[in-house]
């Protein structure tokens, strides 16, 4: 199958003021996004810390010789329960979007702490070219197309997790999901999408 792919974030970022933690206030950091994990690198040293990681594309934004502690993985509310089991006693910080919807957190109780390193901004200037399927990777990247644009009629829809398919029934548009964050589920549920 030849694919013809356009792929353009729709977000922007800015940082925010932010204070490095210590490991004497937390054991665990926990990262739910690429973006968190290379802001906090510019400004904070990772060392002495566990270190968790939501899916597989904000593993990969980490520094090659960091460690991972902790990968989770499919539905937000799955990844947070299995992390609980893992955290003990202990606290962990997520280093996070102002937008962050802050599920892992709120699961997590007094054991978590979140601070803002940065926020999200919608774009106003950019085209989607019409598509046979589109692919939202996140509520802002949702809010952001359908401030300016419409899907082609009768294409597929797709959304990355459960909040981003929350965020498309919003705008009315229902959407099938990856089994999980890795690439090769997106990959494969994009193939079915467009079979049918």
């Amino acid at each position: 199958m030849d694919l013809k792919v356009h792929a353009e974030s729709l977000i922007e970022f800015e940082a925010l003021p932010f204070t490095c933690p210590n490991n004497t206030e937390f054991s665990w950091l926990f990262f739910t996004s690429p973006k968190a994990v290379r802001v906090y690198d510019e400004h904070c040293s990772f060392k002495g810390f566990k270190l968790a990681f939501l899916g597989e594309g904000t593993l990969r934004a980490k520094p090659e010789e960091v460690h991972a502690d902790f990968v989770g993985e499919g539905e937000v509310a799955e990844v947070a329960e299995a992390f609980k089991n893992v955290l003990g006693h202990e606290k962990v910080l997520f280093p996070c979007s102002k937008n962050s919807l802050q599920r892992i957190p709120k699961v997590l109780g007094h054991q978590a702490e979140v601070r803002f390193s940065y926020e999200t901004k919608l774009k106003s200037n950019f085209f989607i070219p019409e598509s046979d399927l589109y692919f939202f990777t996140s509520p802002s990247n949702v809010q952001s197309f359908f401030a300016k644009q419409k899907p082609k009629p009768g294409s597929a829809i797709m959304a990355m997790g459960e909040s981003t398919q929350k965020e498309l029934l919003k705008f009315g548009f229902p959407s099938i999901t990856p089994n999980n964050y890795l690439p090769e589920s997106q990959l494969e549920a994009i193939k079915e999408a467009l079979k049918r």
